[in-house]
């Protein structure tokens, strides 16, 4: 039989931002922001997110929860909590960092899960056309939700069939990775060459090796990766991978 009615209650706390300070050169919108510059160009920020899922469903016959029937189900998830650290610390070098925990509910291990989902230091060759940087990112192809950006989805959640090696060679669609990344003109590219974690060590199922297998299980090779679109209207921002899942109509 299928569902007979599944009810969700999803409550995003989209952008839960610290702004209780007013200081003149601390605060800029929605994030805190420390100038390092009188001009503003060279700055430290930080901020917060977090998404809370409040769900409630009628099971199936023969649902089972940790071994107990079950005919309603309720939970509360944390999908994402995360805090991002970054700035421009000289005119071409530029890092960020964002930590934090995905899916946390009450079937979760204690005090386990929160980690580094990037971690990268660029340096900029050309105002526009060019930075190179290194690290833990999302800077990758193959389509635009390869990287999206989870406080502006338009759906109740990412695209996650985009993301193709999720949880199996790389840390939550983010890998290990040299980068270039750049407009020209009304071109925005990123290229990357990215040493693939061992899938060994995945989170995701990995099915063994016969016809159908999905992965080898060698050691990795370098993978090439990239992404080029064409921005006939207006401009995106590239100083982060992570592609708008809507503007809201603030852009064409």
């Amino acid at each position: 039989m299928t569902i007979q009615k599944t009810m969700s209650i999803v409550i995003l706390f989209l952008s839960t931002i610290l702004t209780p300070f007013a200081q003149s050169g601390f605060q800029n919108g929605n994030a805190i922001k420390i100038n390092l510059s009188d001009d503003g160009k060279e700055y430290l920020r930080f901020t917060f997110l977090n998404q809370t899922w409040v769900r409630y469903t009628d099971a199936n016959p023969g649902t089972t929860v940790n071994g107990s029937a079950q005919d309603q189900i309720f939970d509360i998830g944390l999908r994402r909590t995360r805090m991002q650290f970054f700035g421009q610390i000289s005119p071409r070098v530029f890092f960020y960092t964002q930590f934090g925990i995905n899916n946390f509910t009450s079937n979760s291990k204690q005090y386990q899960g929160a980690f580094f989902h990037d971690a990268v230091s660029e340096f900029r060759i050309h105002d526009k056309m060019l930075s190179i940087g290194a690290g833990l990112t999302g800077w990758s192809g193959l389509s635009r939700y390869a990287s999206p950006s989870v406080g502006s989805i338009l759906s109740l959640d990412a695209p996650l069939y985009q993301q193709t090696t999720n949880g199996i060679n790389d840390q939550f669609l983010r890998k290990l990775s040299v980068y270039a990344k750049g407009k020209l003109g009304k071109l925005d590219y990123r290229l990357a060459l990215t040493k693939p974690m061992a899938i060994q060590n995945a989170v995701a199922v990995v099915n063994p090796l016969s016809v159908n297998s999905d992965f080898a299980l060698t050691p990795s090779k370098l993978q090439t990766q990239g992404y080029f679109m064409y921005q006939f209207f207006d401009q995106e921002d590239n100083l982060l991978p992570y592609t708008t899942g809507t503007y809201l109509g603030k852009k064409k």
